[in-house]
């Protein structure tokens, strides 16, 4: 997988050039989760944005353990969309849902921290998102 083209599909890049998505790329973790696997769970804290490049998740409403609900699908999330970028407006966010894999896939991690020093180091870059 060509991560710098992988990057450039995805929103949050469009306006980062190619010697910074490179610099990127050393810090990204590619990971793949077997189809309902959980990827995070509903209160798990976020230090990361996930860009999913191959399949799709479901986002999970998991209601509280005293609760007789059961855990519904809320919404669907698919390839070349992103979860976890709420993150990147507070310091401390955690997961309002459960995530899991609705199939076999493949997704980009990206460190915050990272994302983070990208702005302050190039204040010019006009990241689609409020780093």
């Amino acid at each position: 997988m060509d991560i710098i083209k992988v990057l450039k599909k995805a929103e949050f890049a469009k306006n980062i050039d190619d010697s910074t998505l490179h610099k990127l790329k050393q810090n990204i973790e590619v990971c793949h989760f077997n189809k309902d696997e959980i990827i995070i769970h509903q209160g798990g804290k976020f230090d990361s944005i996930f860009y999913i490049y191959q399949g799709s998740v479901n986002v999970l409403s998991t209601p509280h353990s005293s609760s007789n609900q059961k855990t519904q699908i809320i919404a669907e999330i698919g390839e070349n969309c992103t979860f976890g970028e709420s993150a990147l407006f507070e310091e401390e966010v955690t997961a309002t849902a459960t995530i899991s894999a609705k199939e076999n896939i493949t997704l980009c991690k990206i460190p915050l921290i990272h994302l983070k020093k990208i702005k302050q180091n190039n204040p010019e870059l006009q990241l689609p998102l409020n780093i």
